[in-house]
């Protein structure tokens, strides 16, 4: 099959998204496809393949228009371009985590995939309105819905999208972990990476460090605004929060 990425991210980049998106696409290289990874002119200047220890290669397009990430008018340019770019024709399935694309790609009549990671609240008005009146993640020619967690796929069946177009796949990684999880060690540090909006189940982690003051919890995302807002509620002191923006430590 021929298979395309389109991704809005910063790439190579640090970003988590980045990182499971590249990965994604060696996966589903390694299974014999053709995949085509469309981006935007951004991310840190070094090899990609490099970067992401990449063993099985696939297409990188670049669209030079775009040398920040797409935002405003720009996110909804950038969904158009990369489609043309795309070659859209000759792609037999689209992946994507941008809603205006899969709009786009549907009314092309292309079957895609779209991945959702966060509540339908961060995004602009027009994708709102496009997901809660026109039912856009109700189109047949959107094949799957894929969250992360039971609790997001809740969300969106509130917002009237069918129960049976969402899988819930949770996220994962290629890392070899040596954790032993058989540790007589009486104390753990435990780390949270990522970012620290309500539907990341941010609340559940705060919850449970209440519950389990034995252990610290080390929490690295947000802005400086952000983490001032989740310490107002929660004070107890085996929390520790850390912003992932260098000029925004707490």
């Amino acid at each position: 099959m021929n298979i395309c990425y389109i991704s809005n991210s910063a790439s190579p980049s640090k970003n988590a998204s980045s990182l499971q998106i590249a990965k994604l696409c060696e996966y589903i290289s390694k299974q014999k496809h053709n995949v085509k990874l469309i981006l935007p002119k951004t991310g840190d200047k070094k090899n990609f393949n490099k970067f992401y220890k990449i063993k099985y290669k696939y297409k990188l397009v670049r669209l030079k228009a775009f040398k920040t990430f797409p935002i405003g008018i720009n996110y909804y340019l950038y969904s158009i371009f990369a489609i043309i770019k795309s070659d859209y024709k000759k792609q037999d399935l689209f992946l994507t985590r941008n809603f205006f694309t899969s709009f786009i790609l549907s009314l092309l009549c292309k079957k895609h995939i779209l991945e959702i990671h966060d509540d339908i609240k961060i995004e602009s008005r027009i994708v709102q309105l496009l997901v809660k009146y026109f039912k856009i993640l109700n189109y047949n020619f959107l094949i799957k819905i894929i969250t992360t967690t039971q609790s997001l796929k809740k969300r969106y069946r509130d917002y009237g999208v069918i129960e049976k177009k969402i899988q819930v796949l949770h996220n994962a990684s290629s890392l070899k972990s040596q954790f032993n999880p058989y540790s007589k060690k009486k104390n753990l540090n435990i780390g949270y990476f990522g970012s620290i909006f309500h539907s990341r189940g941010i609340e559940m982690i705060l919850k449970l460090s209440v519950l389990d003051k034995k252990n610290d919890y080390y929490i690295f995302g947000g802005t400086k605004k952000e983490i001032d807002k989740i310490k107002h509620k929660a004070r107890n002191k085996n929390l520790f929060f850390f912003s992932t923006h260098p000029l925004l430590q707490s």
